[in-house]
């Protein structure tokens, strides 16, 4: 439900969540403002995303289910701390957390500490879904159909790049990026980068369609290819003008992983694999190989490619 109005006249949130690493001075502030309950991360502390959507998941379904916002935030905290996951972010100063923070069996209760709720004196014993009247819940936004598969785990090291190819794929009009080729030498992490691209524009609702992961690293014919990339689609494929023809109003984004082989053993299919992609005008490319599509076919024959070097 709606708060009070704020100094500027403007009815505030009575539930603020912030997942953001070192949120809590912005947290103060909405404090500040009037809001009476905020979830924000501990100013020393980093938080993964992961554990950020496990605590939001976790808060937002015990509020929908009648609980005061204390109990919702003390379940979505024991949710953090006891999550089998065996990822844990840095902790600048375990004196924070505790003396014990360090220590393998308790870095768990540490990511669950990163979470406060502010004002850190108060009750929080308001149960702000409480009088929801029953009825069916229907999602506004759900998640594309077409889902990627899944990052593996622990996904670290990578996160300035997985930015950066999110901004760049994100880009629109005259800036828009249709192909992007994520090169580089084997072993260094494409597959994995490009999965966790994948997922991040899904999970985030940016591809209307999803995505279409087409697993090309022991394809070597052009039947072997257009085949790969209707098993992906869930499509039958006879020829590469059906290819655009199904797609012309697919909104997502297909990645061709580990073209090398293609390259090497047909290049003219894999021009013409791209090509039909991108002949349908609404869907994005996002390619991974040792080398930029236009330097491994040659002759020009890859439209407007966004070669990035992976090193």
């Amino acid at each position: 439900g709606g708060g009070g109005p704020s100094s500027l006249g403007v009815a505030l949130p009575r539930v603020v969540v912030l997942g953001a690493c070192h949120s809590l001075e912005a947290g103060q502030t909405f404090v500040d403002a009037g809001c009476p309950h905020v979830v924000a991360i501990a100013s020393e502390a980093k938080v993964l995303d992961d554990d950020a959507a496990l605590f939001a998941r976790h808060f937002l379904f015990a509020l929908f289910q009648g609980q005061s916002v204390r109990d919702a935030f003390e379940r979505a905290r024991g949710a953090v701390a006891s999550s089998a996951s065996p990822r844990l972010a840095p902790i600048s100063n375990p004196a924070v957390f505790g003396a014990s923070a360090a220590a393998p069996d308790s870095r768990r209760a540490a990511e669950s500490a990163k979470f406060v709720l502010l004002p850190e004196d108060a009750a929080h014993d308001e149960r702000p879904m409480a009088n929801l009247p029953e009825g069916e819940l229907h999602e506004l936004h759900p998640l594309p159909a077409q889902e990627p598969p899944t990052v593996p785990t622990p996904f670290v090291g990578r996160a300035l790049e997985l930015q950066a190819l999110v901004r760049t794929l994100g880009r629109r009009r005259q800036a828009e990026v249709r192909l992007l080729t994520l090169w580089g030498e084997r072993g260094v992490g494409k597959t994995a980068l490009a999965k966790a691209v994948a997922a991040h524009l899904w999970r985030r609702r940016l591809l209307d369609d999803g995505v279409a992961f087409v697993e090309l690293a022991e394809v070597r014919t052009e039947a072997a290819a257009l085949g790969g990339l209707g098993e992906a689609l869930d499509m039958e494929f006879n020829k590469w003008k059906d290819v655009s023809r199904a797609l012309q109003r697919w909104q997502g984004l297909v990645v061709l992983d580990g073209m090398d082989e293609l390259l090497e053993s047909a290049p003219a299919a894999a021009e013409r694999l791209v090509v039909a992609l991108l002949a349908a005008s609404q869907l994005q490319v996002l390619a991974t190989s040792v080398r930029p599509l236009s330097a491994a076919i040659g002759g020009g024959g890859v439209p407007a490619e966004h070669p990035v070097h992976l090193p």
